[in-house]
């Protein structure tokens, strides 16, 4: 993206469609789930946003309960309904909360009353993906560790989180970009876009831009940006 905001492609063509034109069918990841597990007999998915005008994330309501009669086809678990998302999904497409519940709320014409559906604590999402959170280690570690937590807002942030599994979407992928690209003064020809998209964990991204920091300090001709040096977090802004 250039300062004018024009966002030029970057990647193969496959990358480009799905970056650059993100149409989520929300009933395609309901069929995927329903198709793709024998516990689940209801599926919806919504766009849920926390406050007006605020970022949308996807939301998902998977009907599932224990069988009597086959007892082999228990209560699906959230590990099962993201392992199934990210197998088949594409990484914008992913929801970044579940909540599976016994039986969905249904109106007067037998369909999902989504007026009904519990409204989703998005408070406890990194809980939801992460098993803990990994304190940050490095002055550099800290710098992008804090940055992702201000873009997401979520104040707990694991090294091993997804970026698009806790409300990262390819509009602020760009805007993490820029951050590395402005921040850590790296090259374009040596850390793209296309790389953050497809190692899209915060720890990937860390060892992505160090990869670029020693990549052009050994370069036979250095550029001639100021080279990174710590920053004081307390004074550092989107």
């Amino acid at each position: 993206m250039d300062p004018n905001d024009k966002l030029y492609s970057v990647g193969g063509i496959g990358f480009q469609k799905e970056f650059r034109d993100p149409r989520v069918e929300l009933g395609e990841i309901e069929r995927t789930i329903l198709n793709a597990s024998s516990s689940v007999t209801n599926c919806v998915v919504i766009k849920y946003q926390q406050q007006p005008g605020g970022q949308e994330h996807l939301i998902t309501y998977v009907q599932s309960s224990s069988s009597s009669s086959s007892p082999d086809e228990g209560m699906i678990t959230i590990k099962e309904l993201k392992h199934i998302c990210q197998q088949y999904l594409s990484l914008y497409m992913m929801p970044i909360w579940f909540v599976i519940l016994e039986q969905l709320p249904l109106d007067t014409n037998g369909k999902v009353d989504h007026k009904q559906l519990p409204t989703p604590d998005l408070s406890q999402l990194t809980q939801q993906h992460d098993d803990n959170t990994n304190e940050p280690k490095e002055q550099i570690h800290t710098e992008i560790h804090t940055f992702w937590n201000r873009l997401l807002s979520i104040d707990k942030l694991s090294m091993k989180s997804n970026f698009f599994s806790i409300g990262g979407n390819s509009l602020l992928l760009v805007k993490l970009y820029n951050y590395y690209l402005s921040r850590f003064s790296l090259n374009q020809q040596i850390i793209n876009l296309a790389m953050l998209y497809k190692q899209p964990t915060i720890i990937e991204h860390i060892q992505l831009v160090k990869n670029a920091l020693l990549t052009s300090t050994t370069d036979t001709f250095p550029s001639k940006k100021k080279k990174w040096k710590p920053l004081n977090i307390m004074h550092s802004k989107l």
